[in-house]
């Protein structure tokens, strides 16, 4: 345990079911009676709390009481049985990744599953990985034996525990499905402190549960990944639209046409004003086997085409280095209050132009795109996360970065939740990674119509209510 001197600890009330009644006891008392023999730390020092009550949304502060850095899965079993034993709320953090306080925990305790973060093997094409390992120490291990998870997200820094528990999309999720949908086996801690093996075939319900269902039955702390040949290279076209409506059917034509491994559609104000492109990328090893003709049946501004050639490596790194770059401009420590957005087809020209209206082109702070991401309903086949009826749905993302002002940022918090309503009544679908406050109501809608599926296995593999008390459950 660290040594620092203990910040000021809050009482922590909670009902203790063994001694039937109500009990307090100060965050001092608590960590006073902790296991004091983790293979890996726990940590109570204030800078690790403050950490532990932050995000990349820089919105949400909940401050924990105790922050664990597990070194075996030995150590979340030993800190799940505690918390059970004194009723303690329990959130797990990979790398934060996320903007409204959903790896946070008040007066609680954090298991921040970054230290956790082997290789155990990668054997044919699957590899049995911890889960706070980032997808990209996982690709490069992987790109050692010529192979690659099927699906990457955009930004490569997110572990895969996280994106598991939520759903992992990306612009080749339109052919491959998402991350989840290539999880093969998990081991997962329950909210009793119990380790599970499940599949599709071993406690299949946990494991239903689990994947895209935002860690409210266990932690994932291990996982077995599909993987595939890795491509050697990546060729991207940007193509350029002078609207929305245009941009979005020459998206859809390209869907249909399977004529490049990721696509990915962008708005994004350039000079103070909306400008239009999609990225259709080609991953390939041998020339030949590119698009001979990329562009036939296309409407965008011909001979406006920009070409890009990367190794496959230093495409799939290309957010990480934008995120650096935000980082190193000081733009990384601002608010960003996303909206993630899952639009049926039919609904998508209306519901982004209103979001886009709604945006002044000129005071939109860099690092801030309007990302459309194709999917289709028939390579999704997990119970979560929930998706819209139509076969064409897209992933909308307003990823915006605003001023740390408290009237910009909640200002910014109430159009997101007025566009969620406005999805939801179009059939969409919330990403629950967004800076969205939900109640328990909110919750319902968002899981139904597997809601009481969910709750059966929340309440079977977290009777004491420990964890999602982050989310609004």
């Amino acid at each position: 345990m660290s040594n620092t001197p203990l910040p000021p600890q809050k009482t922590v009330i909670r009902f203790n079911a063994s001694q039937t009644g109500w009990s307090a006891l100060s965050g001092t008392d608590l960590i006073a009676r902790m296991p004091q023999d983790f293979d890996g730390s726990l940590n109570t020092d204030i800078a690790t709390l403050q950490s532990a009550a932050d995000d990349f949304g820089h919105i949400v502060h909940a401050q924990p009481i105790a922050v664990l850095r597990p070194a075996s899965v030995a150590d979340v079993i030993k800190m799940m049985t505690f918390a059970y034993q004194h009723n303690i709320r329990v959130s797990c953090r990979g790398n934060a990744f996320n903007t409204f306080g959903q790896s946070q925990v008040e007066a609680g305790i954090v298991i921040d599953m970054s230290s956790l973060c082997s290789v155990h093997t990668i054997a044919g094409e699957i590899a049995i990985v911890d889960a706070g390992i980032t997808w990209r120490q996982l690709l490069l291990a992987s790109l050692e034996h010529d192979l690659t998870p099927v699906v990457l997200t955009d930004f490569l820094g997110t572990t895969v525990g996280g994106t598991l528990s939520v759903g992992g999309f990306g612009g080749t999720t339109y052919q491959h499905g998402g991350q989840i949908d290539h999880a093969i086996e998990l081991q997962v801690v329950t909210g009793t402190g119990e380790l599970i093996t499940c599949s599709a075939t071993e406690n299949s319900s946990l494991f239903n549960a689990v994947l895209g269902g935002l860690g409210l039955c266990g932690i994932i702390v291990r996982a077995s990944v599909r993987l595939h040949p890795a491509p050697k290279l990546a060729r991207t076209h940007r193509l350029h639209y002078p609207d929305l409506v245009s941009m979005l059917n020459d998206l859809r034509f390209l869907i249909r046409a399977e004529r490049f491994s990721h696509l990915r559609g962008h708005c994004e104000a350039i000079r103070g004003k909306f400008s239009y492109f999609i990225e259709a990328t080609s991953f390939y090893t041998a020339a030949e086997t590119l698009p001979s003709d990329p562009y036939q049946g296309l409407k965008h501004r011909s001979s406006a085409e920009v070409v890009n050639d990367r190794t496959f490596l230093g495409y799939a790194d290309l957010v990480v280095e934008v995120v650096a770059a935000l980082n190193e401009a000081g733009l990384g420590g601002y608010p960003h209050p996303w909206l993630d957005l899952i639009v049926p087809d039919a609904r998508i020209e209306t519901l982004a132009q209103q979001v886009i209206d709604s945006i002044n082109p000129a005071n939109v702070l860099p690092g801030s795109p309007i990302l459309f991401y194709p999917m289709l309903r028939s390579k999704l086949n997990r119970m979560f996360p929930p998706l819209p009826d139509d076969e064409l749905f897209y992933g909308f993302d307003v990823l915006r970065t605003v001023p740390p002002h408290p009237g910009l940022v909640m200002n910014a918090l109430e159009r997101n939740r007025h566009f969620h309503e406005l999805n939801r009544s179009l059939g969409g679908r919330l990403y629950p990674i967004s800076a969205v406050k939900q109640s328990r109501s909110d919750w319902k809608k968002h899981f139904s119509p597997n809601w009481d599926t969910l709750l059966s296995e929340r309440i079977k593999h977290d009777p004491g209510n420990l964890f999602g008390h982050s989310v609004g459950l």
